[in-house]
């Protein structure tokens, strides 16, 4: 084992460093001692490695590991705490008030949606009446469309804007997506909701001349584009796969490569950089001519090809498996250069070992987390799953050989996609084996349409035969998508249970390649244990009698779970298929185990779900000992005498009553209000209760709330 180790020296370094990058992104340290501590560890390494006789003389070699890996770990902290702006005394909000005045520079091309345009910003100063402080920090800007009507932005453009500064607030339902967190990731503490008064644009694109010659020439080639694609859906795929431009895509569409495992043919990836890497090998192969008679033409062929690659990178988008994938093939085409032998695996760690030095943040996103477990699956597993059959005829040697890269890849992927995604593509071999190579087509032509494009004749038939491609790509997984059973949902793994799922793939890996039994008794007592919590899960959730009040916006949504068996009531039937609960809620019931339950609402008629006994019999919601009185502008007037067996009371839809006739009404009671409530109602009732010592609960300004019974 201790060999295979020394055959991949940095994966072991990797470990201490991105263990210490996960710690300090979760809990906060003090900067200060760190930092002393970091350099108290270098220079004690330093040390011993230059006094290295006395260190053998009192058998020091086993401290020098433990010293190599702490001061990795360290590293890893401090680096994070460096990279985060806030720690940061010129950070753009510390000591600003509601005075202050903020010049800003976009740092990306807007984006626009339906009701606003999104702006990315660099805040490069504060400005006060008495001075003028240079800032540091990022933030996105929301500006509303027709407030932004006055002005067009573009990268570079420069803004003054008043303190509108605010902090994202946390999710406030059970397992819903943290924007927050996803924001602090990209290193954005506050973000801002910009009114037309609020902001100037004070001075149009000066900025880098690099980046304004990509970006126009991104902007110049989706004019061209649209200009020859005429199917929509084609057009939105063309360039989000050629050039990483997110585009609108037919939902319809979008879908069926997320349920198929394609998803990665979408986004510009690993694969896309490959197969540019193989067309430019072919178009500068003339170049081994000269090679022979001892020129330099293959340091030039190596410069070309890494110049054209990474301004493909530049082009789409600069995401972490292009990153990746750029970093890598430009090892690899140097290492070809000089006819060195290269390790892949150690080509691999290099190359997240930069881009975390780069930026550690990095470690935090879905996309690079799926792009190095894919390359690492496949380099690793692909080779062994090869061997398991030698077909002899050329198309099924192809077919086997796309074959056993899927399951590589789809190996080592799993357990994230079900951490995040709780899904499985039950056709992803199908589907990769037919958008693979046709992606491979639509990439050929879509490059060779970005260099014709503009040729009269040529073009037009360059962007004819890409667009086909396109339409047949697009059927192809809409139909794999529509075959019955093609996806498994409801998959969850919680943190604990996706870190043991890998450690049981790396005793799997072990045992593969060294064919020690101990390995793969270690692989299965994991796999037993991973059962054992998900099992336990389970029967956790099928136990469970609660009544959770979601909150979410300008809607009731009150979820009834009696084991296994839920129901749900809210303003509309349709609920389960609004873009709301899909982000707010949808999570949660993955996480409990619920599918599909039925739903009650308001406008329903009165009825009995004797299975998880409850009953709807407005304005009463009976669930076993649990009454809920739901009072509503209708209901207001007809309160009970004295309800003293009312549990819950449900304001809903702004009752405009008093707190002391509630209080009369419903001495006994836990009073909610749903976010159907207006600002002024919620903050009555809040006001008035508070001092009551009744318990007021505002799904408004509070988290949702979970009722155990």
């Amino acid at each position: 084992m201790n060999g295979y180790w020394n055959y991949i020296p940095l994966f072991r370094y990797l470990i201490p460093f991105i263990a210490g990058i996960i710690i300090c992104l979760n809990f906060h340290f003090s900067q200060q001692w760190l930092n002393y501590l970091f350099y108290a560890l270098v220079l004690v390494y330093a040390f011993l490695q230059l006094y290295n006789k006395t260190a053998s003389k009192f058998n020091l070699q086993p401290f020098y590991g433990v010293l190599l890996h702490t001061t990795l770990f360290v590293s890893g902290i401090v680096l994070v705490i460096h990279e985060t702006p806030v720690y940061k005394s010129n950070y753009f909000i510390h000591g600003a008030d509601s005075s202050s005045v903020f010049l800003c520079r976009i740092t990306k091309p807007p984006e626009l949606s339906d009701k606003n345009i999104r702006l990315y910003v660099n805040v490069e100063q504060q400005i006060t009446s008495n001075h003028q402080i240079k800032t540091i920090g990022k933030s996105i800007l929301y500006i509303a469309i027709d407030s932004a009507q006055k002005y067009s932005f573009e990268y570079g453009d420069m803004l003054l804007l008043k303190n509108v500064f605010t902090t994202p607030t946390p999710p406030k339902n059970p397992h819903a997506f943290n924007y927050v967190t996803y924001l602090q990731n990209q290193k954005i503490y506050h973000t801002a909701f910009v009114k037309g008064h609020e902001y100037l644009k004070t001075g149009d694109n000066k900025s880098k001349v690099v980046w304004n010659f990509i970006f126009n020439t991104k902007a110049n080639f989706i004019r061209s584009l649209e200009a020859n694609l005429h199917d929509k859906n084609a057009l939105a795929v063309a360039e989000t796969l050629i050039i990483g431009q997110k585009s609108v895509l037919d939902e319809e569409v979008r879908q069926a490569y997320a349920n198929t495992g394609t998803m990665h043919i979408l986004a510009v990836s690993g694969l896309h950089v490959g197969i540019l890497f193989i067309i430019l090998e072919v178009l500068f192969k003339p170049f081994g001519f000269f090679q022979k008679k001892k020129s330099n033409a293959a340091l030039i062929k190596t410069i070309l090809i890494l110049i054209i690659i990474w301004i493909y990178t530049c082009l789409s988008g600069l995401s972490a498996s292009v990153n990746r994938s750029a970093v890598m093939f430009t090892f690899l085409a140097i290492g070809k250069t000089y006819e060195r032998q290269t390790n892949t695996f150690n080509i691999l760690f290099l190359s997240m070992l930069i881009l975390l030095i780069d930026d550690p943040y990095q470690i935090t996103q879905v996309g690079f987390q799926l792009s190095y477990m894919a390359v690492g699956g496949i380099v690793f597993f692909q080779p062994i799953i090869t061997k398991l059959w030698y077909p002899k005829k050329y198309l099924f040697k192809q077919i086997w050989g796309m074959t056993s890269v899927s399951l590589a890849a789809q190996l080592a992927t799993s357990p994230i996609s079900f951490f995040y995604f709780h899904q499985f593509p039950n056709y992803f071999l199908l589907s990769n084996i037919v958008a693979i190579p046709v992606s491979f087509v639509v990439l050929i032509f879509g490059l060779a349409f970005f260099v014709v494009g503009t040729i009269p004749f040529i073009g037009v038939w360059v962007a004819f035969l890409l667009e086909w491609s396109l339409r047949i790509m697009n059927f192809a997984i809409i139909k794999i998508e529509s075959l019955p059973y093609a996806l498994t949902e409801g998959l969850y793994l919680e943190t604990p249970e996706t870190i043991l799922c890998y450690i049981a793939l790396i005793y799997l890996g072990a045992f593969l390649v060294l064919k020690e039994k101990r390995y793969l008794l270690n692989m299965l007592l994991l796999t037993v244990l991973i059962t054992g919590f998900v099992s336990n899960r389970k029967i956790s959730n099928d136990r469970q009698v609660s009544a959770t009040f979601y909150s979410l916006k300008h809607q009731t949504v009150i979820l009834f779970k009696n084991g296994e068996k839920s129901v749900l009531f809210s303003d509309t039937s349709r609920i389960l298929e609004t873009a709301e609960f899909k982000f707010q809620i949808s999570a949660d019931f993955v996480a409990q185990g619920i599918s599909n339950p039925p739903v009650g609402c308001f406008d329903g008629p009165d009825t009995s779900f004797m299975e998880v006994d409850l009953a709807f019999h407005l304005p009463y919601l009976v669930f076993g000992e649990m009454v809920i009185f739901v009072v509503t502008p209708e209901n207001r007037l007809q309160l009970p005498l004295h309800a003293d067996n009312v549990n819950y009371v449900l304001l809903h839809n702004n009752p405009y009553i008093k707190a002391e006739k509630l209080l009369e009404t419903f001495p006994n009671a836990v009073f909610v209000s749903d976010n159907t409530n207006s600002w002024k109602s919620n903050n009555y009732w809040k006001t008035n209760f508070e001092g009551s010592g009744v318990h007021f609960h505002s799904l408004r300004d509070d988290s949702a709330l979970v009722v155990e019974l």
